[in-house]
C-alpha cells in the first residue's frame, strides 16, 4: 500500500470518527485536517529522534557490556591464576613434607637394617669361629685316630 493511500485512509477514518462523536462532517480540504498532518509530521520526527536516541543508547550499552565482559574475564583469569599459584605452593609444601617423612622412615629402616646386619655379622663370625674350631678339633681327633692305628 502506498503512503498516499495510507494517509487517505487515515483521513477517512478521522472524518468518520469526528462525524460519529460530534455530528460534524469534514471534507478532505478541511483546515482541521492540516493539524492531523502537522501532528503526523511531528510524531514522525519524534519517532526518528527516539529511534536515533535508542540506537545511541543501545550502542553505549553494548560497549559497556563488552567492556564489563572483558573486565570480568580478566578478573576471573587473575583469580584462577592466584588459585593455581596457591595450589601449586600447597602441593609443593605437601610434597616436601612427604619427601621429608619418607627420608626419615627410610633412614630409620636403614638404621634398623644395619643393626640387624651388625648383629647377624657378629653371629656369623661366632658361628665361623666355632666351625673352624670344630674342624681343627676334628682334624686333631682324626690325627690321633690315625696315630693310634699306625703306632704299635
Amino acid at each position: 500500500m502506498s503512503e498516499v493511500t495510507a494517509e487517505k485512509e487515515v483521513f477517512d477514518e478521522i472524518c468518520k470518527e469526528v462525524a460519529r462523536r460530534h455530528g460534524l462532517l469534514l471534507s478532505p480540504d478541511d483546515p482541521v485536517l492540516v493539524t492531523v498532518t502537522l501532528n503526523q509530521l511531528a510524531m514522525k520526527r519524534a519517532q526518528e529522534q527516539s529511534s536515533a536516541a535508542f540506537e545511541t543508547l543501545k550502542d553505549g550499552l553494548e560497549e559497556i557490556y563488552l567492556r564489563q565482559a572483558q573486565e570480568t574475564k580478566d578478573t576471573a583469569n587473575k583469580l584462577v591464576g592466584a588459585a593455581l599459584r596457591t595450589a601449586e605452593r600447597s602441593i609443593g609444601d605437601m610434597a616436601a613434607q612427604v619427601a621429608s617423612e619418607v627420608a626419615k622412615r627410610t633412614e630409620a629402616s636403614l638404621a634398623a637394617a644395619e643393626q640387624r646386619m651388625a648383629a647377624t655379622a657378629g653371629s656369623i663370625k661366632f658361628d665361623r669361629n666355632v666351625s673352624v674350631f670344630c674342624c681343627i678339633l676334628a682334624l686333631c681327633f682324626s690325627c690321633l685316630a690315625i696315630y693310634s692305628m699306625v703306632s704299635p
